[in-house]
């Protein structure tokens, strides 16, 4: 390797490295080459950490199954001698990705299939700079048993972690999925909700979870039966200690029969504060205590207003800006209720209002500075371009543009917001409220 071929900035190197293939191949031959490469590749090779585990024919355990998920086998190996440089971490378990022959002891070469509990015991101990991880669970199949101890051992070793500061988590999954994880509940229940020999060392800023529970019985009338209650039992007590410092929430809970256009399946019933949390999570603790949360987003509907003030226990008047999506449905008594207890919030978010409901959301949301004098901007985004709801737009601005000082802006979205669902061609309304003299 030539020590000094290139004596130029970072920041051409950076150029240059931009307009070249992306594959991690031509990225080791580059580094090959130049000391200079090297210095400036190997962040962008290891700076994040993709791990896909997935199951074999007859055995639900998980195990590594893409040795590519970083693009070339190889990565594997080098990441616990450039563990230091890995900030990012994102692992996956899912019932579509599937091991073909036998799966290998733990005795062989670390590029061959590993249990998540192996593979992540090997690269954890070497991430001293991991800030942010990302969890998926999903099942695509009915009848498939699938690990979830693995899954759960998993952010255990991940919150031992104490640089970890950011944590995403998404889970979908079956009610008929939970008469499978009775060993697992066992177990949990055993250890109190923690795999013991990993202790919690994180101190979270920012936690995002999303659950999906598919296929939920409609005659189903109490949520407490469902594979959620018993999982958001097990998350929570996962939580306590890692998030006294929490920040930033985002919380989505979607239960797929909450969609039903069947009038008898309706599930406002459900909406209202149950009388028993400590039964719904079948462990103690109730509800998972966020003194310090000063940033919330939630989903509105199937349930998720509801499943948020059953399990979260938050200082409404801490929280400085709230952010709503998933508003499938029109606004109610309950709702306003609800958003009347954020008497300090400065900003409000409303991302995509059903069109059939949107001038009702914007009209509510203003209503809000009455019981909330702090509040000094309201910002919907919009679907689609501001012509799909032009009467209920013109409507409004000509009601109230003038004294909101409302502007519509069809300009590029924000790199958080595009992150969470917000495309670049839609549109957003600000509206601006005046000072309470």
């Amino acid at each position: 390797m030539a020590p000094h071929i290139l004596e130029i900035p970072n920041e051409i190197i950076d150029l240059i490295l931009d307009e070249l293939d992306d594959s991690p191949e031509s990225k080791f031959k580059l580094m090959s080459t130049c000391q200079q490469f090297r210095r400036c590749l190997l962040p962008r090779i290891y700076s994040a950490c993709q791990l896909n585990f997935g199951r074999t024919k007859h055995i639900p355990t998980a195990f590594l199954c893409d040795r590519t998920a970083a693009g070339v086998w190889l990565l594997h190996k080098n990441y616990p001698e450039h563990g230091r440089l890995v900030e990012s971490l994102s692992i996956s378990f899912s019932t579509k990705f599937f091991i073909e022959g036998l799966v290998l002891d733990e005795t062989d070469d670390f590029g061959m299939t590993r249990s998540p509990q192996y593979v992540l015991g090997k690269l954890l101990p070497q991430f001293d700079t991991l800030r942010r991880v990302r969890l998926d669970y999903v099942n695509h199949y009915r009848n498939i048993p699938y690990d979830l101890g693995g899954f759960v051992d998993t952010l255990c070793m991940v919150l031992s972690r104490r640089s970890l500061k950011e944590v995403s988590i998404n889970l979908v999954f079956r009610t008929e999925d939970k008469r499978t994880w009775g060993v697992e509940e066992q177990k949990l229940d055993a250890s109190n909700g923690w795999t013991s020999p990993y202790p919690p060392m994180a101190n979270l800023d920012k936690l995002d979870i999303s659950f999906q529970e598919k296929e939920c019985p409609y005659q189903l009338q109490d949520l407490s039966d469902t594979a959620f209650a018993w999982l958001i039992g097990v998350f929570l007590r996962l939580f306590e200690l890692p998030c006294q410092s929490l920040k930033c929430l985002k919380f989505k809970y979607r239960a797929d029969r909450h969609r039903s256009p069947d009038l008898r399946h309706c599930p406002l019933n459900l909406l209202d504060p149950h009388p028993e949390p400590d039964r719904i999570m079948n462990r103690p603790g109730g509800q998972l205590r966020l003194p310090n949360l000063e940033t919330l987003t939630i989903s509105v509907s199937d349930a998720g207003r509801w499943a948020f003030e059953q399990y979260f226990d938050i200082d409404f008047e801490n929280i400085k800006s709230l952010l709503l999506f998933g508003i499938y449905d029109n606004i109610t008594q309950n709702d306003l209720n609800f958003l009347r207890k954020f008497t300090s919030l400065s900003v409000l978010h409303l991302q995509y209002p059903a069109r059939k409901y949107f001038g009702n959301w914007i009209e509510s949301a203003v209503s809000l500075r009455e019981s909330c004098q702090t509040l000094r901007k309201v910002v919907i985004y919009g679907q689609g371009s501001p012509s799909t709801n032009a009467s209920q737009l013109e409507e409004f601005l000509r009601k109230y543009g003038k004294f909101y000082n409302a502007c519509i802006e069809e300009k590029e979205v924000p790199a958080h917001m595009t992150d969470q669902g917000v495309k670049p061609d839609d549109y957003t309304l600000y509206l601006y409220l005046p000072f309470v003299v």
